[in-house]
């Protein structure tokens, strides 16, 4: 019953309903009771006409009704339209790369070319048998396809040498496992490939690298991916073996190797799957990547990724990351759900750098960090001297003010002896029921923000408005721009 149609049918039974029940209580017809509503008087002893004009403004009433309830989710069904293209552009975008990634991977080496397509296939193939639900197979998926992401680091003349590398030389090679493994751990929607990426060499024996983890310490994708790996080395050229194995004679050193280099259960599934579905793996090179967004969607709800991966170092607040994550987490919210923020910036902390030095201008940002981690709500660096507090809808404006007021006064007093002319510049705003997207907070706070720098004001000054509001000038401020002879400027939420 989403459609116009239904609606129009839904609307004509409720009118013919209201008729009906009219018409059975003056004992007529539904014919009659729009027109001989003489005939209806007569059988009550009341006027009978305001109650059909009574029932026609009801009527009136549930059309409009109907008809601004229609114009509003027209408007929510086109723009939940547009978000799903995005997110279609998106992943359309986000498998392409990594196709084309580890494509360029494999054409770097002409000898392994297809072997991550193809140990893909082999390893989502072993998953299910061993029942790995769809989460854990995408996972799966994209580990395989990157697992050699770390070999971009590793030179040409060890990677394509022809002959048997020496120990110096191995060891280099061998280091591509952990670098592989730092390029994905930054990366949030792959992050969770990272054990995998980093164990892909691991034995069962716990002789592998580079960790040498032993039996159950290995990750379980990893000791799926190291079978799947092995099958299409042997199965595939290789410059030191002339002639592949066959399907048989590599499961047999895959059996042969079982408690060795391989986990028994993961040999146990590679052996149930038939010789077809392995060749088909082999001639179509199985891309079993139908939905990317399984790996955002979970790192943005884990709770097992570290949270130094959110922290900004120096300051101790939380990083971009973690802010581009909120943003994402945000994203359905409207109105006051969105809170109220906070947009930070240093003034003259370029001159504490050049004069004192970039090791000075380290413990201001963090001396300004420890202090906003002390007024208990969200914060986080946005990069350089630039930080957003973000607050929920339950927090007063008043209280903001103080917090605010009293951090940014205490830390000019602490620093004045630099002599840099370093304060706080800060703008807020809070959202209203008109507040469409934190997008928009942030701005109109960094427009506040801004508006007090061209004014030369100093930031501890900054008022606190709701979004869309006009800017006031506090008194104190009114006393600063008459001895500078400026005069205060109001500004409007379409910038006049």
């Amino acid at each position: 019953m989403n459609s116009t149609k239904d609606r129009l049918v839904w609307l004509a039974c409720g009118v013919l309903l209201i008729a009906w029940v009219i018409a059975a209580a003056a004992n007529l017809g539904l014919r009659h009771i729009w027109i001989n509503i003489d005939e209806a008087e007569e059988l009550f002893h009341w006027n009978y006409t305001p109650l059909l004009l009574g029932a026609a403004l009801v009527l009136a009433g549930g059309v409009l009704a109907w008809l601004f309830y229609s114009l509003g989710t027209q408007e929510l069904r086109e723009k939940a339209a547009m978000e799903k293209r995005f997110r279609q552009i998106l992943e359309e975008a986000c498998r392409g790369t990594m196709h084309t990634l580890s494509s360029a991977l494999d054409l770097r080496d002409d000898g392994t070319y297809g072997h991550s397509q193809r140990v893909t296939g082999y390893s989502v193939a072993i998953g299910k048998r061993m029942g790995l639900d769809h989460n854990e197979l995408q996972i799966l998926a994209w580990g395989s396809l990157l697992h050699d992401l770390g070999k971009i680091g590793i030179r040409d003349e060890i990677l394509l040498k022809a002959g048997p590398l020496d120990e110096n030389e191995r060891m280099q090679i061998n280091k591509h496992a952990i670098i592989g493994w730092q390029l994905v751990k930054g990366i949030p929607f792959l992050a969770k490939t990272a054990d995998l990426i980093r164990h892909h060499h691991e034995r069962w024996d716990g002789t592998g690298y580079p960790d040498r983890l032993k039996g159950n310490e290995i990750p379980l994708l990893a000791r799926i991916f190291t079978v799947a790996d092995a099958f299409d080395a042997m199965t595939s050229l290789r410059p030191y073996r002339s002639v592949p194995f066959d399907i048989d004679e590599a499961r047999a050193v895959i059996k042969a190797e079982s408690g060795k280099q391989f986990c028994p259960q993961v040999v146990e599934a590679f052996l149930s799957i038939s010789d077809l579905e392995l060749e088909e793996v082999r001639n179509h090179s199985i891309m079993p990547l139908s939905d990317p967004r399984v790996l955002y969607l979970l790192d943005i709800a884990s709770e097992d990724i570290s949270d130094a991966y959110y922290q900004d170092i120096l300051t101790g607040t939380r990083n971009r990351s973690a802010w581009e994550m909120k943003r994402a987490q945000m994203i359905l919210k409207r109105g006051q759900d969105l809170g109220i923020l906070v947009f930070i910036d240093l003034d003259g902390f370029k001159d504490v750098n050049d004069i004192h030095g970039h090791p000075a201008g380290d413990r201001v940002l963090a001396d300004l960090g420890a202090r906003l981690l002390q007024i208990g709500c969200e914060s986080y660096r946005l990069g350089g001297d630039e930080f957003i507090l973000w607050f929920p809808k339950e927090t007063t404006l008043a209280d903001v003010s103080k917090r605010m007021e009293s951090i940014a006064a205490n830390f000019v007093t602490d620093w004045k002896h630099l002599k840099c002319g370093l304060t706080v510049s800060w703008g807020v705003a809070m959202a209203t029921e008109a507040t469409e997207s934190l997008d928009q907070l942030l701005y109109e706070a960094d427009r506040a923000m801004y508006g007090r720098k061209r004014s030369n004001r100093a930031g501890y000054y900054t008022p606190i408005y709701p979004v869309g509001s006009n800017y006031p000038i506090m008194e104190n401020d009114q006393v600063k721009l008459a001895k500078k002879k400026i005069k205060p400027q109001t500004v409007h939420r379409n910038g006049t």
